[in-house]
């Protein structure tokens, strides 16, 4: 197993409790194979948020990945993950989502990333995927 991450910290201010296309955050996968097409087994995403809403606080962060910039085109579907609030600072959190999926996209090796919250606001800061290149 050859286990490698991408990351961005490109985040997205105001996530809410619906769905924003415009939020959309872009996660270079970093496949540097010669057809620069992303094939690998994405095992673990985790969201590192900010500026957490005191009232309402939000307790669940759902996910959900696109191959296109638009979110027409999900690899990985509506995934709820529980956010855990920063131990010294509440407006920081984390929710992290384990996936075994294989994902294989058309072209390139950039996914989408679309989040919601239950109830409340927050920002994203980073977004880090973990994958196995399959070497």
């Amino acid at each position: 197993m050859s286990m490698t991450d991408a990351s961005t910290t490109t985040g997205a201010n105001g996530i809410g409790s619906s769905y924003d296309a415009t939020k959309g955050i872009a996660i270079d996968m970093g496949y540097h194979i010669s057809t620069g097409r992303f094939v690998g087994r994405i095992s673990l995403i985790t969201v590192y948020c900010t500026n957490v809403s005191a009232a309402p606080n939000p307790t669940s962060l759902t996910i959900k990945i696109s191959r296109d910039q638009n979110g027409d085109e999900y690899v990985v579907t509506s995934t709820a993950g529980q956010i855990e609030a920063g131990e010294t600072t509440s407006t920081k959190a984390t929710a992290i989502y384990q996936v075994d999926a294989i994902v294989s996209l058309d072209a390139l090796d950039t996914v989408h990333l679309f989040a919601k919250t239950n109830h409340g606001t927050l920002d994203i800061a980073e977004v880090r995927i973990t994958w196995d290149r399959g070497e």
